[in-house]
């Protein structure tokens, strides 16, 4: 397993320190301090990384429905030096507002993440989360989660010279969205099929990258369990369909499956840590779905954080 770069953590002490300071005044919320490992198999090890994070959620004024989020990570690749630049640090920040009328509760946000990679090159991405939710009764509920996205271009048009001004427009999209039902077969027990879709569409400088494209459909079960301050999440991924073009015509469907388990301890009220540990699996395809000759692709995930939260 990838090595703790305590660099990358310390990196980001100040911050957690300010968002638990931000507690104390807030009315109701909760600020997040984990790290997570990706360690993937050979020949694919110099894809493993760690990330430190802080997060939190906050209802910052009494009596009101309204809601900050927003999450702070660092990026460290396993990866020689001088390939380092696939380092990054983001940063995500959304606001958003709750209406609930009878059983119907729409709570959107409106956002951004933007991220800077070694050697400064950076990217911003606007994002709006549609937070839809219909309660059928006590125990049974649907809900759109997600956000979708326009995302930047940056490049010249195919037919422009290389004295042309560089194009530079919001007209890419991408949007990860999960249609969720649920429902409560106890206090303490809880099942979940959901239906995940996610897709880009992205244009570049690069002939043989322009209208890239993305679009994959994914079916999600989870059961939670709680027993007294122990709550235990195991959870499936399944990839349906996973269809990736290129700017020249050729397809692949390389799917992807998810199993993991994630878990909930209450130290006390206010403190939880929580441990999370799963396994991917990915096909490994040429263009026009021709199998590779590299071995499967998949990787370990390791994550563990603690949770603070507060009225």
């Amino acid at each position: 397993m990838t090595a703790i770069n305590l660099s990358g953590i310390k990196r980001y002490t100040s911050s957690s320190l300010i968002l638990m300071a931000l507690s104390t005044s807030a009315l109701a919320g909760n600020v997040q301090i984990g790290t997570e490992f990706r360690d993937f198999n050979e020949p694919y090890k110099s894809d493993s990384y760690q990330m430190p994070y802080v997060s939190f959620n906050l209802n910052p004024i009494e009596g009101s429905p309204l809601q900050v989020i927003a999450k702070i990570d660092y990026r460290h690749m396993d990866l020689p030096e001088q390939r380092s630049w696939n380092n990054r640090s983001r940063q995500t920040l959304a606001v958003g507002y709750q209406w609930t009328l009878g059983q119907f509760t729409w709570a959107p946000k409106v956002g951004f993440r933007h991220q800077i990679y070694e050697g400064n090159t950076r990217s911003m991405e606007y994002r709006f989360y549609p937070g839809l939710r219909y309660n059928f009764s006590k125990s049974t509920s649907i809900n759109l989660a997600g956000w979708m996205a326009p995302t930047r271009s940056h490049g010249r048009f195919r037919d422009d010279g290389v004295d042309k001004k560089l194009r530079t427009s919001y007209d890419d999209y991408t949007h990860e969205l999960e249609l969720k039902l649920g429902h409560s077969l106890s206090s303490s027990q809880r099942v979940t099929v959901s239906l995940y879709h996610e897709m880009f569409s992205k244009e570049y400088e690069s002939r043989a990258f322009s209208n890239k494209e993305s679009d994959s459909l994914q079916l999600r079960l989870y059961y939670r369990h709680r027993l007294n301050d122990l709550t235990l999440e195991p959870y499936t991924r399944i990839d349906l369909t996973q269809n990736q073009t290129d700017g020249v015509g050729n397809e692949r469907n390389q799917k992807r499956n998810r199993y993991g388990m994630l878990a909930t301890y209450k130290l006390s009220k206010q403190l939880s840590i929580l441990p999370e540990i799963y396994m991917e699996e990915a096909d490994v395809k040429t263009w026009n779905n021709e199998d590779a000759t590299n071995p499967e692709k998949y990787y370990m995930y390791y994550g563990l954080s603690f949770r603070y939260s507060f009225k």
